[in-house]
């Protein structure tokens, strides 16, 4: 079974155990971290990779990291049960962090991020009733081009548009306002295929309902 289908396996089967779990608890009114929840997200985002990219006479070596910003949405849904939170979340990103280097030969290579898209399970303790700590494991798919460019040549010379899957871990905390509105704050790290990672710290603000 490959990483997408175990990740899908995981949140399918968190689902399950969260369908389950609401019928044997019924809801509390001081549950601020049950519902539904759609939110926006922004932050730092540190991206790198070293390893051949393209094809054939083209295959050039880009070892390069990257810093920038990085924003999104997610949508997920989460079940208190006493200090117990579980849920689920999807989220997407439209943007990236360009990383471009040097070829020692001439010219130079490029990383493009498109997009990028999630699936997670998260599990947390709420302490002082209003403050969640939480973990999270989940599936991340990056869409994004690579590129060789010669020297004074905006016009790549080859280029290819390709996806990387892999893991997506991390943690944060979160602060509920009332039932209705948190806000957060998320460290996370994406092992995609071959040497593609990144790290990035993230704040966001969720509308429960």
């Amino acid at each position: 079974m490959n990483l997408y289908n175990q990740s899908l396996s995981i949140v399918a089967a968190s689902l399950v155990a969260i369908s389950v779990s609401q019928t044997a608890f019924a809801q509390d009114t001081d549950d601020l971290f049950t519902g539904v929840s759609i939110g926006v997200e922004a932050g730092y985002n540190r991206i790198s990779i070293d390893e051949p990219i393209l094809d054939g006479g083209n295959t050039v070596t880009l070892d390069a990291k990257k810093s920038g910003i990085i924003y999104g949405g997610y949508a997920g849904y989460d079940l208190q049960m006493d200090k117990f939170v579980v849920g689920v979340e999807a989220g997407f990103s439209p943007n990236g962090n360009t990383i471009t280097s040097d070829i020692a030969n001439g010219g130079s290579a490029e990383l493009n991020p498109k997009w990028s898209a999630n699936a997670s399970v998260r599990a947390g303790v709420v302490l002082a009733d209003r403050a969640l700590i939480y973990g999270r494991i989940g599936y991340n798919r990056t869409r994004y081009s690579v590129s060789r460019f010669a020297n004074g040549n905006d016009a790549a010379i080859a280029s290819a548009n390709k996806n990387a899957d892999g893991l997506m871990f991390g943690g944060g905390a979160e602060f509920a306002f009332n039932e209705n509105a948190a806000f957060r704050v998320e460290y996370r790290r994406n092992k995609l295929d071959g040497t593609l990672r990144s790290n990035q710290v993230l704040a966001g603000a969720t509308l429960r309902f």
